[in-house]
């Protein structure tokens, strides 16, 4: 099985449990509990290793696209860090800082930007707004990364059914 035919087996699961939802909310939850359980058991024990997308390197350009802007505040190990560096900030203070990509992984034609939080420990993605790592020393961080992704996509699915129905109100 490849990953391109796993990726149609996930849209169309989530597809019938979002029409499903307009009759019976609860049924389509199940459908895409057992559903992702399902397509995780096929991606560990059908898809082969080389099916996964592998980190490119990206341009300048695509640096810039991609660049998170993080704020954070000063901890005494974070001055003592700097300090060693020549640079001086203080405690308890905060601080915003560029960080860049080293690379970017495209699944079913989506990107994702890849971060290391510290050069060759770890690698992490940011998917809707949350950060998920690749693990520490992990030289091959696109299965993970594959995992994450489709555990997202389900849990993203099953909390738009579950959500209550908001109606709008005019004239306010």
């Amino acid at each position: 099985m490849t990953l391109q035919e796993l990726m149609g087996i996930i849209k169309d699961d989530i597809g019938y449990a979002k029409r499903e939802s307009r009759y019976n909310k609860e049924n389509a939850v199940q459908y895409l509990k057992v559903s992702h359980r399902h397509v995780m058991s096929l991606l560990l024990y059908n898809v082969p290793s080389k099916e996964y997308p592998k980190i490119q390197k990206i341009t300048h350009r695509q640096k810039q696209k991609y660049a998170r802007r993080v704020t954070w505040t000063a901890t005494g190990f974070d001055v003592a860090l700097n300090k060693l560096f020549g640079n001086e900030i203080k405690e308890n203070k905060e601080y915003t800082s560029k960080i860049t990509p080293w690379g970017l992984l495209t699944l079913d034609n989506e990107k994702y930007p890849v971060y290391s939080d510290d050069a060759g420990q770890c690698d992490y993605i940011i998917i809707d707004d949350e950060s998920y790592s690749g693990g520490t020393y992990n030289f091959v961080p696109e299965e993970t990364f594959v995992h994450c992704i489709i555990s997202n996509m389900y849990v993203k699915a099953i909390k738009e059914i579950e959500e209550p129905i908001k109606e709008n109100i005019k004239g306010e």
